[in-house]
């Protein structure tokens, strides 16, 4: 415990002191509004007595109706502010009583969970709200997946989420809970600045090995269908028909056109114009044109 005569004691004392002070100030405003609100309904009795004689305007009675309705008001805000000084002064000395014994102060936690940090790891003393500890529950952890704007706006709630690198060996599945509504500035690995948005989701089973702001990398599916036929992305170019590929017919290139379905990072759906089997060249020069021959590459 704390000398009598050392600043930390002192500095208690003024605390007990200066919530002691703010509750005697809150008492008298009590006491006055009273006294006021009690002339004022005096006054009004008078006044409503002098309007139904006609002996006052109208005016007069309705400021005096007025002034009463005003006080009662007040007198509430009065009461619940000695109310409030009472239990901070409560609070205070309990808290004073607590220092100057050297007893243990227990705090309790809001929530069930794991100390996840610590704020203060040194003996010292405290402001009321002061962080201590984050406290969490690890089965409860909320993935946020940041992706661009543009690609936030055909996100949903519901939709799926794969959480594919995080340093385990398996995906871990998930659904997106929410978006956030507004977007926040990214510079890209490129140096661009990019708008993206985070999204919210959340893991359909607890992994004890994710821990709290451990980085993780995810793909949402926007959409999704079985047993398609697909092209890689890096195949397909645009002409003024729309999508094309170039397919390998024996040692020539042959432009097609395409129909694209659903589209994703690396690979497209193809709807039309292709046929399970057939080869297309990746990543087709400028220079590669209509009946153009090729050579597989080493």
């Amino acid at each position: 415990p704390p000398d009598l005569g050392s600043r930390e004691y002192r500095e208690a004392e003024a605390r007990v002191g200066s919530a002691r002070a703010s509750m005697q100030e809150a008492l008298a405003r009590q006491r006055q509004v009273a006294v006021n609100l009690g002339q004022a309904g005096l006054r009004f009795s008078r006044y409503q007595r002098l309007y139904e004689e006609g002996a006052v305007s109208k005016e007069s009675f309705e400021l005096a109706r007025n002034e009463a309705e005003v006080l009662k008001k007040e007198k509430q805000a009065a009461a619940s502010l000695l109310e409030a000084a009472r239990y901070n002064l409560s609070a205070v000395q309990t808290f004073v009583d607590q220092t100057i014994s050297g007893k243990p102060y227990p705090v309790i936690a809001p929530v069930n969970g794991r100390v996840l940090r610590i704020h203060e790891k040194n003996e010292r003393l405290v402001q009321a709200g002061s962080p201590l500890l984050d406290i969490g529950d690890p089965a409860k952890f909320e993935i946020v997946l940041d992706v661009l704007s543009s690609d936030a706006v055909r996100v949903r709630p519901g939709n799926p989420v794969l959480i594919e690198e995080w340093g385990g060996d398996n995906v871990l599945p998930g659904v997106v809970k929410t978006i956030e509504p507004a977007a926040f500035t990214k510079l890209s690995a490129l140096g661009i600045e990019e708008k993206r948005v985070n999204i919210i989701a959340l893991l359909n089973d607890y992994e004890p090995r994710l821990g709290d702001n451990f980085r993780v990398q995810g793909s949402i599916v926007l959409r999704e269908a079985a047993s398609v036929l697909k092209v890689p992305v890096s195949a397909l170019f645009r002409s003024r028909e729309g999508w094309n590929v170039f397919v390998i017919k024996g040692d020539r290139a042959t432009q097609r056109a395409v129909t694209i379905g659903l589209r994703g990072t690396y690979e497209a759906e193809v709807l039309k114009g292709l046929s399970n089997g057939e080869r297309v060249i990746v990543h087709p020069a400028n220079e590669l044109h209509e009946g153009a021959r090729i050579k597989a590459a080493e």
